[in-house]
């Protein structure tokens, strides 16, 4: 990754940490901490034996907790936010298995791209999320970026 992609995405995801800080609750602080820790990691090619992927893991499962058990989601964002986040914990499941298949399995991202950019047109119903969304979606495009630029 070029240095201006890495700063680049460096201060998007900080961006999306402050606006965690801002308008949401301790969870939402919480999975934005951790995805900025996994992306970070991911940016700079820093691969402590999947550790990178484990952070992804476990800040998505927090995430799914969180849009079961927060009381102030309507059913369409829950559902929304549960089919977000389902590539987040798969493909990094299957990226640490070594599975033959994990560049067929990007395109599952285009799910989450597409989550976000419904998540973002309804802004009111996604206020609290939209920061560690944010981080999710950057992750999403360097993912199918690497993908098509390894092709090329």
């Amino acid at each position: 990754m070029e240095k201006f992609e890495q700063i680049l995405s460096s201060i998007i995801v900080v961006g999306g940490l402050i606006y965690s800080l801002k308008y949401s609750n301790k969870f939402n602080v919480a999975i934005s901490s951790l995805l900025l820790i996994a992306i970070l990691l991911t940016i700079c090619a820093i691969e402590i034996s999947s550790f990178n992927q484990l952070i992804f893991i476990l800040a998505s499962l927090f995430t799914i907790i969180y849009s079961i058990f927060i009381r102030n989601l309507d059913k369409k964002s829950r559902i929304a936010l549960l089919v977000f986040t389902v590539p987040f914990i798969i493909i990094p499941i299957v990226n640490i298995l070594h599975s033959p298949y994990k560049n067929e399995l990007t395109f599952f991202y285009s799910i989450s791209i597409g989550v976000f950019i419904y998540a973002f047109l309804e802004k009111n119903n996604f206020k609290n999320e939209l920061g560690f969304m944010i981080s999710y979606f950057l992750y999403a495009l360097f993912r199918f970026y690497y993908l098509f630029a390894s092709n090329s």
